[in-house]
Parts: C-alpha cells; sequence; structure tokens
C-alpha cells in the first residue's frame, strides 16, 4: 500500500510538473512559440520538480557538434555548463544520429558500473555526472536537440514515472522545434 501511495504522488507531482511548464510559456504566443522561454521553463520545471543536479538541452551546431543552450542547475557548486560547446572529436555524430532517433530515451543510473562506450565514460565523467537521463528531440528522423537529467553525486535509478515525463516533454519540444523553424522558413521566404 505504501508502495502505490507513493507511486501516486510521483505520478501526481509529475503531471503538476507538466502543467506548471505548459503554464510558464506566454499563452498570448500562439502564432509563434517562443523555443527558449519554452526550453528554458522546461528545463527549470523539471529540474526542480526532480530535484536533480543539472538539466539542460543540448542542440546540434551547424559544425556537428553539440551546445548546452538551456541549463537548470540545482547543486550550485556545480560547474555551469550553459554555453559549452561539444566537439565533433569528443563525440561520434554519426554513433548519436544512428541511436538517439530510434530511442525514446536513454537512461544510466550509474556511470560509474555501467557498461557503456568509452566516449560516454569519459564525457560524463568530464561534467560530473553520475547518473543520468536523456531524450532526443526529433522531426521525422532528424536529431533537433537532446534533454538531459543529470545527478552528480549519487547513484539514481530511473522510475518509469520520470521517464515518461521526460518523453512526454521531448515529444512536446520535438512538435515546437519543429513549428518553430517552419515559422521562421515562412518568414524567411516572405521577406
Amino acid at each position: 500500500m505504501q508502495v502505490e501511495e507513493g507511486t501516486n504522488s510521483k505520478l501526481i507531482e509529475m503531471y503538476e510538473a507538466r502543467e506548471a511548464i505548459l503554464n510558464r510559456i506566454n499563452p498570448d504566443a500562439v502564432s509563434m512559440i517562443d523555443i527558449d522561454k519554452f526550453l528554458q521553463a522546461a528545463v527549470n520545471e523539471v529540474g526542480q520538480r526532480l530535484s536533480v543536479d543539472r538539466c539542460n538541452v543540448i542542440t546540434p551546431t551547424p559544425d556537428g557538434g553539440f551546445l548546452v543552450s538551456h541549463e537548470y542547475l540545482g547543486d550550485s557548486s556545480l560547474t555551469p555548463g550553459l554555453g559549452l560547446n561539444i566537439p565533433t572529436s569528443l563525440v561520434p555524430t554519426e554513433t548519436i544520429n544512428q541511436y538517439l532517433p530510434k530511442a525514446r530515451h536513454y537512461s544510466i543510473d550509474d556511470v560509474r558500473s555501467a557498461n557503456i562506450p568509452l566516449w560516454v565514460r569519459t564525457t560524463l565523467q568530464l561534467i560530473g555526472t553520475r547518473s543520468v537521463l536523456v531524450a532526443p528531440f526529433l522531426f521525422r528522423d532528424e536529431l533537433l536537440g537532446i534533454m538531459g537529467l543529470h545527478y552528480c553525486h549519487q547513484p539514481h535509478q530511473w522510475s518509469d514515472t520520470e521517464i515518461k515525463l521526460v518523453e512526454w516533454l521531448a515529444g512536446q519540444v520535438s512538435t515546437g522545434l519543429h513549428y518553430t523553424h517552419l515559422y521562421q522558413e515562412k518568414r524567411r521566404k516572405s521577406n
């Protein structure tokens, strides 16, 4: 009974987080989504609700690398990663583009004991991550970005509820990014 109550409580908290994220977006911005405001609201709200040490959005750069474009830090002792460029020499872009679009999420409960490729372990250790949950932002099979939730001081077993929240949010962000790109392209053609 206690396990069920804890699960229900966590589920309610996740739904509240979803509502809070949607409510932080300007309701007047119907024709054009303020994607920066939406992404920052998402990392702040999810980071706070799940009490993670770090929550970020990483977006592809024109040179094939990645950029930490939005970030929430729940632990002020961590070095901020906002604006950090992740070069192609560190992250094999082909591997990411091959596997992430096929996954709704990817989680590692404990970086130290997980059977993961060396480049994944090295990247996560460089930013001080001990446990991570990532979900891709996709349109068709194009990778538009990645949301990452990080615990830095201890391992964390990701619950189904946490995973479902992040998958739902990744779907919402994917749609928002796609429509924003379409809107910008339409405006560019009309000018």
